[in-house]
């Protein structure tokens, strides 16, 4: 496990409101537990694995590319953007089926505001918010391999990502 691994590992782990551990048990529950993403060897799955190595998420490269378009269609967030999230602290504010998703990026914070996988706009039953949470711990984390892989697999264009 790498430091920018261990950093998201324990950032993830440590919810105090009672609201936020109820929404991210329903959409995003590798976020309660310690791990890490690993992806296959195809690139096609990506699977976070608990410290005991037991598999408690999936998602499909489909699945994040949905997730991608739903998160690039309701807000102004980049590729560029993402991978400059250093460290993420989430502050999930869920009003009226809208989520605020709080990041920090170069000394800057901002919010990323998504609607819940509950309303009419969302194709699958991923919530967008959760996809893009698990978007930014894949970008930080992932190798060079992985992140170009990822990267082609939402069609993002990395020569012209911003």
């Amino acid at each position: 496990m790498n430091d920018k691994q261990e950093l998201v590992r324990l950032t993830l782990a440590d919810f105090s409101s009672e609201v936020n551990r109820s929404w991210l048990s329903r959409h995003a529950p590798w976020t309660l537990t310690t791990g890490h993403w690993l992806t296959s060897p195809s690139h096609e799955n990506w699977m976070w694995v608990d410290d005991e190595g037991q598999e408690i998420c999936r998602y499909t490269s489909s699945q994040l590319a949905v997730g991608w378009d739903d998160i690039v269609s309701q807000s102004d967030m980049t590729w560029s953007t993402m991978e400059r999230i250093d460290c993420m602290q989430l502050d999930l504010m869920i009003i009226q089926g809208v989520v605020s998703v709080i990041c920090m990026a170069e000394e800057t914070m901002f919010g990323v505001l998504l609607r819940d996988g509950n309303t009419p706009l969302q194709r699958r039953n991923e919530a967008p918010a959760a996809i893009f949470i698990a978007l930014v711990v894949m970008i930080g984390t992932a190798d060079e391999e992985a992140l170009k892989a990822l990267a082609a697999s939402l069609g993002v264009d990395e020569s012209n990502a911003g």
